[in-house]
């Protein structure tokens, strides 16, 4: 049976705007051979550590000895180690998008993410917050008073607050959340326990890495994490995966991610003070976030190049630079998409008119889908 390891750097819950800790790091290793505890202990000992004592992997980064001590980590295990990195304001970004649009639009809103249009949102929201000292909080806070308050309370005050004016895609981000503010608030239900850590970045982290440690390999797997509240706050989520050895995929959007994998059982939640691969775990992770933290430095660059390979960048979220990833013809189709998902039209008519806008972007050949003509039959 396959044994995993799992453990965080930069962890901060729900709080993805705290500026100490702007990324977040999910790394899990593989105990291949079952001699990583073995192989640890040795190399600890080479670099003349008590063997008998537990080191946080945040402490090591700060000296030329446990720098070393890292490199070698990763020159020995780098191989069994997958992660994900995550910059967290874009990550709330992202995740307010996630909140707005895809609860209206929920029969065609993979067409968002075709078209790239959730990365425009995103960006533009994600520029507020690094740009801003106080009104992103704001506007979070705003827009979480909002939703909790199952939209009884206006965004007006909150927009304004924030000195967004009406040539902002934020602006017309408000209105629709205004006009949509029903179906938007009644997605999200606060009394369900799942939704204390909705902002949260740990259960997508793993559930994503589970997937690329399978790799289309129904052979079961034993995790064990590291204690996590969000983990353990409701572990049903993961009965479903107990004994699987069906393999799924998802084809929707082209993408080929795997969806399932098989677990011998629910994660284990164990503590790394006494699990020595889930210190394994820690030092991998912290040492890559300080890396991606401080790039600059000889240590970052070493790090950074060592770990390349055990880097999943398709599950990672990091911002893109939006004078740089879109041209003026897209970046104006964008502005013409979201004045339109705001305006008073029916839904028939918005998406009719989105297929139509779309063809001017790169991605139109998605637009061709047989569902999207369905769905707006449906409208009728």
């Amino acid at each position: 049976m396959r044994k995993i390891y799992f453990d965080e750097a930069g962890y901060s819950g729900n709080n993805l705007l705290d500026n100490s800790q702007p990324l977040y790091c999910y790394l899990g290793i593989e105990d291949v051979d079952g001699k990583l505890k073995e192989k640890f202990l040795n190399l600890k000992n080479l670099h003349s550590y008590k063997t008998d004592l537990e080191i946080k992997g945040a402490n090591l980064s700060k000296s030329v000895k446990g720098q070393k001590f890292l490199i070698d980590l990763w020159n020995t295990f780098g191989n069994e180690c997958k992660f994900v990195l995550h910059d967290k304001k874009f990550a709330l970004a992202c995740k307010m998008f996630e909140y707005v649009y895809e609860p209206v639009y929920s029969n065609v809103n993979t067409l968002f993410y075709q078209i790239n249009f959730h990365k425009f949102i995103a960006t533009s929201m994600y520029n507020l917050f690094m740009n801003s000292d106080h009104s992103a909080e704001q506007l979070f806070n705003g827009f979480y008073q909002f939703i909790k308050n199952k939209g009884n309370e206006s965004l007006d005050k909150y927009i304004q607050s924030c000195g967004i004016v009406e040539t902002s895609p934020l602006y017309y981000f408000s209105l629709f959340c205004e006009k949509h503010k029903t179906e938007i608030a009644s997605d999200i239900d606060f009394t369900d326990k799942r939704e204390k850590f909705i902002l949260d970045l740990t259960l997508t982290s793993l559930y994503n890495l589970l997937g690329i440690f399978s790799n289309g390999n129904s052979e079961a797997m034993e995790i064990h994490c590291d204690n996590s509240k969000p983990i353990a706050n409701d572990k049903s989520f993961w009965k479903a995966f107990v004994g699987n050895t069906r393999i799924v995929y998802d084809t929707v959007l082209g993408s080929g991610t795997q969806l399932t994998f098989n677990l011998s059982q629910e994660p284990i939640l164990d503590d790394s003070k006494t699990i020595i691969q889930l210190q394994v775990a820690d030092m991998l992770a912290s040492s890559v976030y300080q890396a991606y933290l401080h790039p600059d430095s000889d240590f970052s660059k070493k790090i950074n190049e060592i770990s390349k390979n055990s880097y999943v960048e398709a599950y990672s979220v990091a911002p893109v630079d939006l004078q740089m990833a879109y041209d003026e013809q897209e970046k104006q189709v964008f502005h013409e998409i979201i004045r339109l998902l705001s305006s008073s039209k029916s839904k028939k008519q918005k998406i009719e008119k989105l297929a139509e806008k779309s063809y001017n972007l790169k991605y139109y050949q998605f637009l061709r889908n047989q569902y999207i003509a369905e769905y707006i039959k449906s409208l009728n």
